[in-house]
């Protein structure tokens, strides 16, 4: 099932991983809030979330360029947040929401969800990380 769609009928998790960059599978801000509160209440108390993303800055993003976030900034939107949709030969998919974040970003997001940025792997600000995201 998407993960859109876990409900608490699943049972309870100890570990949720988001790699592929599927932090940003929730689209907008307000999607982030409304599922990692969820998933709060869905959790043992001391489970975790890795969380992949990549920064919309320094070229991480894939077609995210300077122009691209700061139209985004302008429009009210945050500055990783694109329109998607896949395209295999005659097949097209229908459009989606996607979120890429930095950093700062996901430590904003996650605040008042219920969990933390405990630790964040990644060296280097153009390249992918992976958050570990606690209670």
């Amino acid at each position: 099932m998407s993960a859109r769609q876990i409900s608490g009928e699943i049972g309870l998790f100890d570990t949720i991983i988001l790699f592929g960059n599927n932090f940003g599978m929730f689209g907008t801000p307000e999607r982030v809030s409304k599922v990692l509160a969820s998933w709060a209440q869905q959790t043992h108390p001391k489970a975790r979330i890795l969380a992949e993303s990549t920064t919309p800055y320094c070229g991480g993003a894939p077609a995210i360029d300077r122009h691209y976030y700061q139209n985004n900034k302008a429009n009210g939107l945050m500055p990783g947040q694109i329109r998607l949709r896949t395209q295999y030969r005659n097949r097209v998919g229908p459009w989606s929401d996607w979120l890429f974040v930095s950093r700062q970003e996901m430590r904003q997001l996650v605040r008042g969800t219920g969990w933390h940025v405990r630790t964040i792997c990644g060296d280097l600000p153009s390249e992918s990380f992976v958050a570990v995201l606690e209670k």
